[in-house]
């Protein structure tokens, strides 16, 4: 039992050792003489199947099994008993089952408990009895308005029960009886049987009187894994004393909820690790930069740092973004306030005046951020040579009747345009490749002494 555990379950060994200690006194006792008795356990990862732990065999006659069984598995779709007692901790009371050798056996599993949860079940197993395992329904049970409502409910997608003032089923539709025969293992016919035996969450009957004597006729709803399902549960009392039960399998919806909250979680990680490497891609590059005694190396390793930087900030900000748009004014203020703090040039003032309702969607922003960084940068760099004062810096961005215009203009000391297109500046090159290409826009540069003006307008 001890090593079945460690190896095919997650118990700790706390409750592998109570497990051992229900198994040992189950061998002392004289209970259980003409019964297989078994321990079954979640099988690890598997939340339709049960693992075989422990077998004590019949005393008075022969066992019901020919070959060894202990760490065989029990399948929801053979053993629905085993299953639901370990999904809900409710026992389940003469359940018709089939054996891993293919025999019809009839099967009642108890929870066995631990710290408050359920850690295993006692199955006590015997051959299936000359009688139905159900209870036959009694004419005292007859729904009154069962010539209106069968025929309506029969055909709906979700489960309908009606239970009677005892607790027995009187009305199973089509759904339900397909979905228990079908996928809950279910052998027996439902009819009969009672609500203990065939609730998936862990109220039962009882629980469901006192509730509606204190509370009311209407039960919370409540959402409930199963055996790898997924349902959803109402039940309501009716006027007569009739209990009516819906259940929806969400399975589909909700494999789809995990596969999101998944992929959101991976997609995180992702980020967090793109992150990283960016920040590492900087470190290394700053340490090159440090290192090197040519100077035209040191500034090409810095103003690729600043384009990281400025990329680091694009991701960071898209990663925070629920869908494809993303807005422009948080964007390029991100921008701006890395450039400021690379260069450290407290003396430029820099004005901006963006529009704050304006979105792009994510590829035409990541261009339009890099293009305000190589602008900044540039002007950071090149256009105050010498501290003067009113060094600015000015950037403009407006939108009207679906022309977007940026605007970077600085009062200082201006360059060749053409020289610097001519001599292959890498700033200017991908600043026009990205206006080009990723914006389909149009490029206006503009420099003298006095300043440099540029423009770039697109389409919304």
């Amino acid at each position: 039992m001890k090593i079945l555990c460690e190896e095919q379950t997650d118990l700790e060994p706390a409750a592998v050792s109570y497990l051992i200690q229900q198994a040992e006194q189950l061998e002392k006792r004289q209970q259980y003489q003409q019964e297989d008795v078994f321990i079954d356990v979640r099988s690890l990862g598997q939340a339709n199947q049960a693992l075989v732990i422990y077998h004590k065999k019949p005393v008075s006659q022969p066992s019901l099994y020919k070959d060894e069984v202990v760490g065989d598995l029990a399948d929801l779709s053979n053993e629905p008993g085993v299953i639901r007692t370990l999904e809900t901790g409710l026992a389940s009371v003469g359940l018709t089952a089939l054996s891993q050798e293919g025999l019809m056996i009839y099967q009642t599993v108890y929870p066995i408990t631990w710290e408050g949860r359920v850690i295993g079940t006692l199955i006590i197993e015997m051959p299936p009895p000359p009688l139905p395992s159900s209870f036959p329904m009694q004419e005292s049970s007859q729904v009154p308005w069962e010539e209106e409502l069968p025929g309506f409910l029969e055909h709906l997608d979700n489960l309908i029960f009606v239970f009677n003032g005892e607790g027995t089923l009187i009305f199973a539709n089509a759904k339900a009886r397909h979905l228990y025969a079908g996928h809950l293992g279910y052998k027996d016919p439902l009819p009969g049987m009672h609500y203990d035996n065939l609730v998936l969450d862990t109220l039962t009957f009882e629980d469901l009187l006192f509730h509606n004597q204190v509370q009311g006729l209407e039960i919370e709803e409540v959402r409930v894994p199963y055996g790898g399902y997924f349902f959803q549960l109402r039940r309501q009392f009716m006027s007569n004393g009739f209990l009516l039960m819906e259940c929806r399998d969400v399975s589909e919806i909700w494999q789809l909820q995990k596969q999101i909250e998944e992929q959101q979680m991976s997609l995180r990680e992702i980020n967090h690790r793109v992150k990283n490497n960016l920040q590492t891609l900087v470190s290394l590059l700053r340490l090159q930069a440090h290192q090197t005694d040519n100077v035209l190396v040191e500034q090409a390793l810095e103003q690729s740092v600043h384009r990281i930087l400025s990329i680091a900030n694009i991701h960071d900000l898209l990663s925070a973004e629920k869908g494809n748009q993303m807005a422009v004014r948080p964007l390029l203020l991100r921008v701006l306030e890395t450039v400021r703090r690379s260069f450290g040039q407290e003396f430029i003032q820099v004005v901006w005046q963006v529009d704050p309702d304006y979105e792009l969607d994510s590829s035409r922003a990541t261009a339009l951020a890099l293009i305000v960084n190589e602008l900044l940068q540039n002007s950071y760099e090149h256009a105050f040579p010498k501290k003067q004062l009113n060094s600015q810096i000015r950037l403009h961005l407006s939108r009207k009747d679906g022309i977007i215009k940026l605007l970077i203009t600085d009062n200082g000391s201006g360059y060749n345009v053409k020289q610097g297109f001519a001599e292959g500046h890498l700033g200017l090159i991908l600043v026009k490749r990205f206006v080009e290409d990723k914006l389909s826009g149009r490029l206006d540069v503009q420099s003298s002494p006095r300043g440099t003006r540029t423009r770039i307008t697109f389409h919304e």
